[in-house]
């Protein structure tokens, strides 16, 4: 059983996070990055993510997942956009979390295979949406962006991680 003081920190560090979130995914919507994909994006607000998933836990990620997808669909995104980010955050969320639990994996497994999983959850709604699967073609593409952002993600969370873990500590 966690002491009110843990369970503050843990509070603490899960609203500092979700903000952290939103700030990444804020910065990434103005960022005028076009690699041929409409509405790519690297995916920096899932640093918080992973961050919280390997310091405060499963649940407390997905808060901060949640918190950063409704609040930045809410200032700045579209109801399109925020379909996207639901879809894609609870997938690769879900993903992370089995690859952590069962597989035991450390944050670059997790980030790679939240990444991929992320740009697939995507696609699946944009056939939806288009209702075509003529854009599968992308996959194979999509699926080396997500193992590019993931690493690049992973990287990012490792550095950020020990800081969270110190600050938990304290």
């Amino acid at each position: 059983m966690l002491s009110d003081k843990d369970r503050t920190r843990r509070t603490v560090c899960v609203g500092l996070l979700s903000t952290f979130a939103l700030m990444l995914s804020y910065v990434e919507s103005i960022l005028p990055l076009d690699f041929g994909i409409r509405g790519f994006r690297i995916g920096l607000a899932n640093i918080a993510v992973v961050t919280a998933l390997y310091t405060v836990g499963a649940g407390n990620a997905a808060t901060v997942n949640c918190i950063r997808i409704v609040l930045a669909a809410l200032l700045f995104g579209t109801p399109i956009s925020f379909l996207y980010s639901v879809s894609g955050g609870a997938v690769s969320l879900a993903v992370m979390i089995f690859m952590k639990k069962v597989c035991g994996c450390k944050t670059s497994g997790c980030s790679v295979a939240g990444g991929v999983f992320h740009n697939l959850a995507q696609l699946c709604v944009a056939c939806l949406f288009t209702k075509t699967a003529k854009i599968i073609y992308l996959m194979p593409l999509m699926i080396v962006s997500g193992i590019i952002t993931g690493l690049v993600v992973a990287l990012a969370s490792g550095l950020l991680i020990s800081r969270v873990v110190g600050m938990l500590k304290k």
